[in-house]
This record gives structure tokens, sequence and C-alpha cells, in this order.
């Protein structure tokens, strides 16, 4: 409710092998949901609802590769979503940022801000977009510590 009180509860269906859900709201009704798969599809899985969260579709895999990770979500004010991702299905030594301009049925090629080649991690992403729009990126820097990245939204799509 207004003053951040939790009205209710409900189980988003088919995410029983999901967990850490990012949820995204689309609108004052509409809200996606990405999730870290625990199964053998080391895929993205998703959820919809339309009814400000009282009811789920089904969560199903995406097309985008999860190596068991947590993931990322966030509306930006001009109505993109940007994911934050370990775009593969084993190992977290790479962490990219993708964007969707169609509510996330389709993602932009992962621009990579972390990329090692060894036994490096970087999980646990965080978004968030400050009042001036700029955008921040903190994850875990190789169970070590917490990084933190700062950009502009037009530097997402200065890589294409």
């Amino acid at each position: 409710d207004a003053a951040g009180r939790v009205l209710d509860k409900a189980r988003i269906p088919g995410s029983r092998q999901t967990l850490q859900p990012a949820v995204a709201a689309l609108d004052a009704t509409r809200a996606l949901a990405m999730m870290r798969d625990t199964g053998p599809a080391n895929r993205i899985r998703m959820a919809a609802g339309d009814d400000a969260g009282a009811n789920w579709q089904d969560a199903h895999a995406t097309a985008l590769p999860n190596p068991n990770a947590s993931v990322a979500l966030l509306r930006l004010r001009d109505g993109r979503l940007l994911l934050a991702w370990n775009p593969q299905t084993a190992n977290r030594n790479k962490l990219a940022l993708s964007l969707s301009t169609d509510e996330g049925r389709s993602w932009s090629p992962p621009r990579l801000v972390e990329d090692a080649a060894g036994g490096e991690e970087f999980s646990y992403p965080a978004l968030l977009q400050g009042r001036d729009g700029t955008l921040h990126l903190a994850y875990t820097w190789q169970r070590r510590t917490i990084k933190h990245l700062a950009f502009s939204p037009s530097w997402l799509e200065s890589a294409k």
C-alpha cells in the first residue's frame, strides 16, 4: 500500500525451481518477474502479471542463458527494461547488461561489464536509476567486495 505494507502474497505458478525474483512494474497493474532457475534448463525464467500481482502467468524459460545465478531487472524512466545478468549457461565470469524495448519479449545483445577467463566471479547484481537519470549497477566482485558502476543510459547504446 502507500505506506509500504505488504497487502498479500501470491506464488508464481511454475516457479518451484526458481528463486530470487527480480520484479519490474510495467504500469499500475502489470508487472514482469525474471528469476534465477535452479533446474536443468540453464535459462532465465520469466512470468508476467496483469492484476497488480494478485495472479501471475506460469513462469517459463526464456532464451536467455543463466548459470543458476541471480539477475536484476529495472524499468527505466523512458519505459525500457534493463537486465543485469550472467550471459552463459555455466560460470559467473561474465556480467552483462541488456535492454528491452518491448516489455521483455526481446533483449539487446549483452553489453559486457565484466569478462574474465579464469575462476573469477561477478554475481548478485542490483540496479537503480538515480534522480538525475544516472544508472547504477552494484554487484559482488569475485566474492571479495562490492563493485559499483555508474553510467548514463546513452552508454548502453554506445556499444552498438
